[in-house]
């Protein structure tokens, strides 16, 4: 399993705007520099040390799981989240078939 850096980056920058932090307080309650944030956030920054994931986890009041797959196992909601993630990864025609196979499961008696 692979890591979408873009990804890790939109939750961090969400995450932080829902708790009505800026970058630097972000920054400052993990322990990290502005810039450091500015470039996991914008994606810049492709290899996230487990200090530093561990850091923004604990700062954004998260799960590893969350941060860097967009799942968390507390949250009833995690598996509508992971797919929802890994659909936005499919083209035209990967759709196509994935809402071919939904129906398929919801139309099975």
């Amino acid at each position: 399993m692979s890591v979408n850096y873009s990804l890790v980056g939109e939750r961090v920058a969400a995450k932080r705007k829902q708790l009505n932090l800026t970058q630097s307080e972000l920054a400052e309650r993990a322990s990290l520099s502005p810039k450091y944030i500015s470039k996991i956030e914008s994606s810049i920054n492709r290899a996230l040390s487990i200090t530093s994931v561990l850091q923004l986890c604990n700062a954004l009041s998260v799960s590893p799981s969350f941060l860097l797959l967009g799942t968390d196992d507390d949250d009833p909601n995690a598996a509508y989240v992971n797919v929802t993630q890994k659909l936005k990864l499919c083209n035209d025609d990967q759709l196509w078939y994935v809402g071919r196979f939904i129906d398929a499961i919801v139309n099975r008696k």
